[in-house]
C-alpha cells in the first residue's frame, strides 16, 4: 500500500525545477571562490618552489666551486654571472636565469669559512623576493 502512495505518476513542476535551480546556483556562487583561491594559491607554492629550485641549485654550484678551486677565483668560475659590488668583505654577483632574477652574496674566506646568500627574485626591480638560501662553506683550497 505503501509503495502506491510513493509512485506517483505526476512529473516535475516547473516551481521544482526553478527551486532547485536556485539551489543550485547559490551553491556554486558560494564554492566558486573556493575555487579561485585554490588556483591562486597552487601558482604561488609553483612560483616559490620553482625560486627554491634555482636558489638550491645556485648554492650547490657554489658548494662546489668551494670544493675545487681557491675564493679568489670563485669570480671567474662563475662567469655568466655579472659582478655588482665588491667591498672588502664581500662579493656580490647577479644572474638572470630561468624567468627570475638571481643575486649572490660571498663574503671573502676568514679562517676558510665563507657565509653564501643566494636571493631569487621575481624580476630585476627586486620587489618580490621569492626564495632565499644562506649557508656556510669551507674553501678547502688555498691560493
Amino acid at each position: 500500500m505503501k509503495w502506491k502512495a510513493l509512485q506517483s505518476e505526476r512529473g516535475v513542476t516547473l516551481l521544482e525545477i526553478v527551486v532547485s535551480m536556485t539551489i543550485l546556483f547559490i551553491v556554486l556562487i558560494v564554492a566558486f571562490p573556493l575555487f579561485t583561491q585554490s588556483q591562486r594559491s597552487s601558482s604561488v607554492s609553483s612560483n616559490m618552489l620553482d625560486a627554491t629550485y634555482i636558489a638550491q641549485k645556485k648554492m650547490e654550484d657554489v658548494y662546489h666551486l668551494s670544493t675545487s678551486i681557491p675564493f679568489q677565483q670563485v669570480e671567474t668560475a662563475l662567469a655568466p654571472m655579472k659582478r655588482m659590488a665588491e667591498t672588502e668583505k664581500t662579493l656580490q654577483m647577479e644572474e638572470a636565469a630561468d624567468g627570475y632574477y638571481i643575486e649572490l652574496t660571498l663574503t671573502k674566506p676568514d679562517d676558510g669559512l665563507s657565509t653564501i646568500i643566494v636571493k631569487v627574485f621575481q624580476n630585476s626591480d627586486k620587489q618580490d623576493l621569492e626564495a632565499q638560501m644562506e649557508t656556510i662553506y669551507r674553501w678547502e683550497t688555498e691560493a
